[in-house]
């Protein structure tokens, strides 16, 4: 049966790869390439679409070389 434990057994749950969260928040942001994302830019502005999917957000990117404009708003 499930139950409510005040822990993890093991210890830290691995956080994710990006801060979402924070460049979430409805600013436009511009990321660069090796500095704050590891993968190409058209990769990386696919993840930003599909995150923005999985939260009901709306995503806008822009790839501008080697960096990725994106802003992230509410659906209406």
């Amino acid at each position: 049966m499930a139950r409510v434990v005040k822990k993890f057994t093991r210890g830290a749950v691995k956080k994710g790869k990006y801060p979402w969260d924070q460049w979430m928040n409805g600013q436009i942001w511009r990321l660069t390439q090796g500095v704050d994302f590891h993968c190409g830019p058209e990769a990386f502005r696919t993840n930003a679409y599909q995150r923005a999917a999985r939260s009901q957000t709306v995503c806008r990117a822009s790839v501008v070389g080697n960096t990725v404009e994106v802003q992230f708003t509410p659906k209406k």
